[in-house]
Parts: structure tokens; sequence; C-alpha cells
């Protein structure tokens, strides 16, 4: 079963999956899901990046606003 949870200001845990688009990372050119592998913080308070694979298996890297994020947890 997966489940999705507001996330405000937490940050995904490996495994998570997360929406992305421009409402959460302004710099993305398109809609995807990233499922989390690991989390980088950011110099810039409120933000952060997620690495990990997009839903056609490509590896990715994105940086969110952590505030607007929902993050889908199998539970």
């Amino acid at each position: 079963m997966v489940s999705a949870v507001y996330a405000s200001g937490v940050l995904p845990l490996p495994g998570d999956q997360v929406p992305i688009s421009p409402a959460v990372a302004p710099l993305a050119v398109r809609t995807d899901v990233l499922t989390v592998r690991w989390t980088q913080p950011c110099d810039t308070p409120g933000w952060a990046y997620l690495v990990g694979t997009w839903r056609d298996g490509r590896p990715g890297r994105v940086m969110i606003w952590l505030d607007r994020i929902v993050v889908r947890r199998r539970c």
C-alpha cells in the first residue's frame, strides 16, 4: 500500500517517491516521480537536493522546496 503524506520541511527517506513539478522544483522541465535514494543538504535554508531514479529508470538529481513536497511512502 502506498499512502501520500504531506511532508512540510521533512526530508524524504530512501525509497520514498516524490512527485516533481515546477511547483516544488523551479528548475524542473517536466512533471515526473523521483524515487529517492538519498538527500543532500543545500546551502539555502528550506531547500534540499533529492538524488534517485525517475520512473523510466534514469538517474536524477533535483533541487526542491522542502515546504512544498508531498512524499509517497509504502506503509
